[in-house]
């Protein structure tokens, strides 16, 4: 019997292992895949993109119309107001010709109210049973030489301007101090009797010991 050939052991043949796959490379301009699936344009850099340039601010030369009450903040007040709401100069210059004409109005209404106020208290003077009348020019009268002669200049132009010498309750109080003066009078002591003087209107109110 033959002798049996050698057997050649070999090894076994090693398994090879995948190489793991590539990510695919992408390129730019070319569509990837996000998270979820979905193709995602990729945008190319811009290259050489300008910054956006900002707004030239607006210069506001604001003038008050003439003759116009407005304080002398309106401009500014204005300004502010026009910068915040992002106005043009020209809106600006509308804002501030409508305050100064709504201000105007306001006092113009003032002037006519009172106005009839003075007016009212005339009518009710003439028409007071003490004081108005027939009489009425006489006893203002009286009332006029007490504020000339005690009445500072102060207070005469008060009185004038503020309209408060045509209040009945005024020309009362007036009145009567004249009056008064005029029908009484006292005899210094020591004095003849052809010497004598005018009580002060606080003699004829308080009395002769003040």
């Amino acid at each position: 019997m033959p002798d049996a050939a050698p057997v050649t052991e070999t090894a076994p043949a090693a398994t090879a292992t995948p190489a793991p796959a590539q990510a695919p490379v992408q390129t730019a301009g070319a569509a990837s895949t996000s998270v979820l699936g979905s193709p995602v344009e990729a945008k190319p850099a811009a290259d050489g993109a300008k910054p956006a340039e900002a707004k030239p601010e607006i210069k506001y030369d604001l003038k008050k119309p003439e003759g116009s009450m407005l304080g002398d903040d309106w401009n500014e007040r204005t300004v502010a107001l026009a910068r915040e709401r992002g106005l043009s100069a020209e809106q600006a210059q509308s804002v501030l010709e409508h305050e100064s004409a709504t201000l105007a109005h306001h006092e113009a209404k003032r002037v006519l109210s009172e106005k009839a106020l003075v007016e009212g208290w005339a009518t009710e003077a003439k028409a007071d049973p003490e004081i108005g009348g027939e009489e009425f020019a006489r006893k203002v009268e009286y009332a006029k030489r007490v504020v000339d002669r005690f009445g500072t200049d102060d207070f005469k132009k008060a009185v004038t301007e503020t309209g408060i010498g045509n209040h009945p309750e005024l020309i009362r109080f007036c009145y009567r101090i004249g009056k008064a003066m005029a029908n009484d009078q006292t005899v210094l002591g020591g004095s003849s009797s052809s010497e004598s003087r005018r009580k002060t209107p606080a003699e004829i109110l308080y009395g002769s010991n003040v």
